[in-house]
């Protein structure tokens, strides 16, 4: 795994808990998403040259994985997020937009951000294995993308320490991991 994601994960995160601007939170949380999914996705496409790479998630070439949403789509095809973590990831895409597209949206207690978060799974999963439930949006929010990163980092590094490349999974969104012999 590259060891640069990991740190920027670690230090986006815990700069952003910390931080007031509720935009800048969710902007960047979410930007450091899309980039570990492009980074997922990249591993679970040995076949992909980097030219074809630039080309699938280019935007100035309308690459088909060069959105937020097309990248979360595949990674939820190929088995690497469940159904929980998909649907936030869903969710957490949408509360970015309305931060990043609507200036009077400057809050996660906004009406159209707290209802959007009030649908997220995995701060009630979380709750349901015993820890705190959040109290606020804001750390609802938090407690999603959190999950779906360390998700995210968890595939990422079997993958990459054991050499595999991602070829898909079942319906929970277990993830199928190959020997990928190309980089032996």
């Amino acid at each position: 795994m590259d060891f640069e994601l990991a740190k920027d994960t670690s230090a986006v995160f815990q700069f952003r808990f910390s931080e007031e601007n509720d935009r800048v939170i969710a902007v960047t949380c979410t930007a450091h998403l899309e980039d570990m999914l492009h980074a997922v996705l990249v591993k679970g496409l040995p076949a992909a040259d980097a030219s074809l790479r630039k080309r699938l998630f280019s935007p100035n070439e309308n690459g088909a994985l060069s959105t937020f949403g097309n990248r979360a789509h595949l990674a939820r095809a190929m088995g690497i997020l469940d159904e929980m973590h998909y649907d936030d990831l869903q969710i957490i895409g949408a509360v970015r937009n309305e931060f990043a597209h609507k200036m009077r949206v400057d809050s996660f207690d906004h009406t159209k951000v707290s209802g959007k978060l009030s649908s997220l799974k995995i701060p009630k999963w979380r709750s349901d294995l015993g820890d705190d439930t959040p109290k606020t949006a804001k750390s609802a929010f938090i407690t999603s993308a959190l999950q779906i990163a360390q998700r995210l980092h968890i595939v990422l590094d079997f993958a990459v320490f054991y050499g595999f490349a991602l070829s898909g999974g079942d319906e929970q969104g277990g993830v199928n991991l190959k020997r990928n012999t190309a980089d032996q």
